[in-house]
């Protein structure tokens, strides 16, 4: 089954990335998602390079220990690695001090969307709905 066929128009990156948060970062990683919500209207402004539609991260506690998870919805931007932006740069340092290297992913099986909210994220997305 295509991608188009669960109802992500092509272009249309659609995911759900999990990774586990060091042992002993916890405190750190409640500072990275606190800074980026105190930053949140200059997080906001980074979305339009990376063609980011749709950015949502959960936290969860497990007996393995805290992971954060990733869902995405993007067209064909730019990668958050190579902004120099200094929002990105912090990010991108509490990433690498607090997040295990890897990540689990998930297969999209479906979207589902009403026409105006789809239209808006490919408009968004810079991306054709044709299928």
């Amino acid at each position: 089954m295509t991608l188009a066929a669960r109802g992500i128009p092509d272009g249309l990156t659609v995911s759900l990335h999990r990774a586990r948060i060091r042992p002993g970062m916890e405190d750190e990683a409640t500072r990275w998602m606190q800074m980026l919500n105190e930053r949140h209207d200059e997080a906001v402004a980074t979305l339009d390079r990376e063609r980011m539609a749709i950015e949502i991260v959960f936290r969860s506690s497990e007996p393995t220990g805290d992971h954060l998870t990733w869902v995405t919805v993007r067209g064909p931007g730019e990668d958050v690695g190579t902004s120099a932006h200094p929002l990105d740069v912090d990010h991108l340092e509490y990433d690498r001090r607090v997040r295990l290297p890897g990540w689990t992913t998930a297969e999209v099986h479906l979207l589902l969307a009403p026409e105006p909210v789809l239209a808006a994220i490919t408009d968004w997305a810079r991306v054709s709905r044709s299928t």
